[in-house]
């Protein structure tokens, strides 16, 4: 049972709402469905992440049928998904993005579950319309990288184990491990949800034992959870244990390479608001106005009952002065926005910062004890292990944008959380002055103190650091047009016509193909070309001594930025630069899924025009040439 309709504020929602509610997330949905299958002729394999996942079907067993040294980036199961994928529906687009389409898609469904069971259905309709419009997750949706089926499952892994603590339910923690354990299969961060169930557990440790008890079943339950993971985890576990793969340790080491500690969090923190707001602000001033027209109309709507048992709108508590105010408060904000701007996603922090510490501090003075309250403490713990954790955590990683999917995903929760507590501050002002008694927050004036102070020391520092980056505007950011995700695809196409046309050879293998640390065009060239033509990747030079004996059979390898970025690349290319004959070069414009993982946005705003990448096409000489 949803824990805000039991609230005592809150009307019972009659089957007209229900349905009216049904309805709006059935839109919701099918909004987000159209906006991640619509036009995806222009979405190909481009990251370099993409292609080696996409590539299993190029290898043999032999080759242990995935690209060399695929459990550096990520454990098997979206090789596995989409390797099973592209045998169904080919290796187009759909082929390759299926499951990650899916499981964004399915994201908006448990994103609406899981707001609906944690702060009732107005929060459910807001994060999950939120999840379903955001041009960032959409783009993700949209690409075969780990990141958007890691978060459908810490969504609903989360879910699952908040349901199975609160309700002591061994059968339900066990089902939260299993779905951690794909996230965990997903992507070597997908043991998060164990993390922020273990964390929520803390303070009903340390709050609120006379209240509710010991939580010894619950810490069970999260034993539970983590023992049901581990085992869905182990065959991703054992695959490292194979030969030549050096076990987690060594992926641990790759990993460690990323993590750049906490003398980089301010700057990493700024670039990836930076990089939210560059795919978001487009469209964020549309859907703050549409969002602020919807939860107008439905706070204006928003009803509950009287003494009398008589139904009355909310907003009808407020006096006419407080009306008035309270439009001039939300003109002033919208100024802030549309004219002087105001990042997107520094406006939703705020309002999941208010949302969240609104429950935490329900949590802390609340005498209830019962289980729709014991429901409420612990959704608020939950959502603030996630928010707090993650916002500590992320910048500590170079800043890719895609590390802030499951950041936003429960920013989205927050600010939900907000727009109930709105409502349930009307509904409160109503009961207090139906019963003659002071509003309720000026009861409980110490807590919200104290809680909100907690909440300013906490995030002080973070907000002190951006107010100086808030101030300047971006035009580029709410102009520039983001490039097709076909650009590699149609370079590579380029190139393998150029290696047939040059080779001309018509002998039982007309030439071989290298491709030099660039897996998404190694993954177009097997796509694109005769099935005479051996294709095979390669991280280093050293096949060049190796090819000295190839009985007349043209040689060839595309080099691309990767390659040309290396520093180690670069050394050996220079002392072998005289065995290699250019043949062709094409250009094409990286996406801006490609382009912000090199880039931040305020540099990419001091460019005259937005960068163009080169793949280029080189033919092998005879030895001693």
């Amino acid at each position: 049972m949803p824990a805000a309709e039991t609230d005592p504020t809150a009307a019972s929602p009659s089957p007209g709402s229900s349905l009216r509610t049904a309805w709006i997330f059935a839109a919701i949905l099918a909004l987000g469905v159209g906006l991640r299958v619509w036009n995806l002729s222009a979405v190909h394999v481009e990251h370099f992440d993409e292609g080696v996942y996409a590539s299993n079907l190029w290898f043999d067993d032999d080759q242990f049928a995935r690209y060399p040294d695929r459990h550096f980036f990520a454990p098997p199961l979206l090789s596995k998904l989409e390797e099973f994928s592209q045998v169904f529906l080919g290796t187009g687009a759909w082929g390759v993005m299926l499951p990650s389409l899916a499981l964004g898609i399915l994201s908006i469904a448990l994103v609406w579950r899981l707001a609906r069971d944690w702060a009732g259905p107005r929060a459910a309709i807001a994060a999950a319309f939120l999840l379903a419009v955001s041009p960032m997750h959409v783009a993700y949706s949209r690409a075969g990288l780990t990141d958007v089926p890691m978060t459908a499952c810490l969504i609903g892994s989360v879910w699952l184990a908040w349901k199975g603590i609160t309700t002591r339910s061994l059968r339900t923690s066990v089902l939260a491990g299993i779905v951690t354990g794909l996230a965990w299969s997903f992507k070597y961060s997908g043991w998060l949800p164990l993390a922020i169930a273990g964390a929520a557990l803390i303070p009903r440790w340390l709050f609120h034992v006379k209240r509710f008890g010991a939580p010894k079943r619950e810490t069970l339950c999260w034993l539970a959870m983590t023992a049901s993971a581990l085992v869905v985890w182990f065959p991703s576990w054992w695959d490292l244990q194979q030969e030549g793969r050096g076990g987690y340790a060594a992926v641990a080491a790759n990993h460690a390479r990323y993590l750049e500690g906490f003398s980089h969090w301010r700057t990493n923190a700024r670039r990836q608001i930076d990089n939210v707001d560059w795919y978001e602000a487009p469209s964020a001033k549309w859907i703050v106005l549409l969002g602020s027209l919807a939860g107008l109309v439905a706070l204006w709507r928003s009803r509950g009952r009287n003494a009398a048992g008589q139904s009355e709108p909310l907003v009808s508590q407020l006096s006419g002065r407080e009306r008035l105010l309270g439009s001039i408060f939300l003109a002033v904000l919208s100024a802030m926005y549309f004219v002087v701007y105001l990042p997107w996603f520094t406006l939703l922090y705020l309002l999941a910062c208010l949302g969240i510490a609104e429950r935490i501090e329900e949590t802390l003075k609340g005498s209830d004890n019962g289980e729709t309250a014991l429901a409420r403490v612990d959704a608020g713990w939950f959502a603030a292990a996630w928010f707090v954790g993650l916002t500590l955590t992320t910048p500590l990683y170079h800043p890719y944008p895609r590390l802030m999917l499951p950041e936003l995903v429960v920013v989205w929760i927050g600010a939900g959380f907000s727009i109930e507590q709105l409502r349930m501050a009307l509904a409160k002002r109503r009961v207090s002055r139906e019963t003659n008694a002071p509003p309720q927050w000026r009861l409980a004036a110490w807590p919200i103190l104290i809680c909100r102070a907690i909440l300013v020391l906490m995030f002080l520092p973070l907000f002190v650091w951006f107010i100086p980056e808030i101030e300047p505007a971006v035009p580029n950011w709410q102009s520039h047009q983001p490039a097709a995700r076909t650009g590699v695809l149609e370079a590579t196409a380029q190139l393998v016509d150029a290696a047939e046309k040059d080779a001309a050879n018509p002998g039982p293998v007309s030439h071989i193909l290298y491709v030099l640390a660039e897996p998404a065009a190694f993954y177009h060239a097997n796509r694109l070309a005769a099935d005479d033509v051996p294709i095979a990747p390669v991280a280093n030079l050293a096949f060049a001594d190796d090819a000295t004996d190839m009985r007349g059979i043209p040689v060839y390898l595309i080099v691309g930025p990767h390659a040309e970025r290396d520093a180690v690349l670069a050394e050996e290319w220079t002392g072998k630069a005289s065995r290699f004959e250019r043949i062709d070069s094409a250009e094409y414009e990286p996406s801006d899924l490609v382009l912000l993982d090199q880039t931040a946005p305020r540099e990419l705003e001091t460019l005259p025009s937005r960068p163009r990448e080169r793949l280029t096409l080189y033919r092998l000489r005879p030895a001693g040439f």
